[in-house]
């Protein structure tokens, strides 16, 4: 069983490459988030810490007239992810209502994985019109290993627009303007009924 309150050595490496006007990027680490001792007393045993390797890999190119073109892809895996347990639910098999535990418990039962792409526009200009288009599309799902469930996660966010412009108007005064369009977070819950 790990200790929640002990260290870990955490590696984290990144690579990058310039070929011609391209740029190659790359990187690889693990982390860790260890539980807060508060939470500990909440669980009738031992809380893992919460563990993750990610990767990502991304290629940037200039268009000219201080106009760029960025791609990245990224995966995360997770493992030993907190969540409550013990909440009010139906059994799936009988149907028989579980009720909900008097005090929260904790379990550190997920393990899941987050993937995904950003794609990015951007100008540079010291005078004129500056600014970036961004857009991400990310999936995070998890399995709990206890109860077998399956699910997107809680801020699971599939698509994000991102807008920022800035023009200046003199070497004193510029204005700028931000937009962001994202689709919303899944309903959290356990829910029955009909269509």
């Amino acid at each position: 069983d790990r200790d929640t309150t002990g260290g870990a050595v955490l590696p984290w490496v990144m690579a990058e490459r310039t070929v011609g006007t391209t740029t190659l990027r790359g990187s690889l680490g693990r982390s860790a988030q260890f539980i807060d001792p508060l939470r500990v007393g909440l669980t009738s045993g031992g809380l893992d810490a919460e563990r993750a390797r990610g990767y990502d890999a991304s290629i940037e190119q200039p268009l000219g007239k201080g106009v760029g073109v960025q791609a990245t892809a990224f995966y995360r895996d997770e493992s030993d992810v907190m969540r409550r347990v013990g909440e009010e639910r139906l059994d799936p098999v009988t149907g028989a209502r579980i009720p909900e535990s008097t005090f929260p418990l904790f379990a550190t039962s997920l393990s899941g994985t987050s993937r995904g792409v950003d794609l990015l526009l951007i100008r540079r200009s010291p005078t004129g019109l500056t600014g970036w288009i961004g857009y991400s599309w990310a999936h995070t799902h998890y399995r709990d290993e206890d109860s077998g469930e399956t699910f997107d996660g809680d801020f699971d966010q599939r698509h994000t627009l991102n807008v920022f412009a800035q023009q200046r108007l003199s070497y004193r005064l510029a204005i700028s303007g931000k937009l962001r369009i994202g689709s919303n977070f899944p309903i959290v819950g356990y829910f029955e009924g009909t269509p």
